[in-house]
């Protein structure tokens, strides 16, 4: 059995591992903002498309990225809906 803080370490390491590659990422979200205007406080976002294009490496880049701009008051929420916790840790 594997515990929360083996899972929360783990995925420290991974956003690590996200953050040391980003120039792509960083690039479709510049691109997103362009093209949706951005984020909007109090609203509910969803990232979809088809299979295999880093829907959640963008929407974890994206929910990193927002996490470091709030202050203490506030917190980021991430669904995701086909992944269990061990999958998202191996994300690359």
């Amino acid at each position: 059995m594997k515990l929360i803080f083996d899972y929360l370490k783990d995925y420290k390491n991974y956003i690590n591992k996200l953050l040391s590659n980003t120039s792509d990422i960083e690039e479709m979200t510049k691109e997103l903002d362009r093209i949706t205007g951005g984020f909007k406080e109090g609203e509910l976002s969803v990232l979809a498309a088809r299979t295999s294009i880093s829907k959640t490496s963008i929407a974890l880049y994206i929910a990193l990225q927002a996490a470091k701009l709030l202050n203490d008051h506030k917190h980021i929420c991430f669904f995701s809906l086909k992944m269990s916790a061990n999958q998202l840790n191996n994300q690359h």
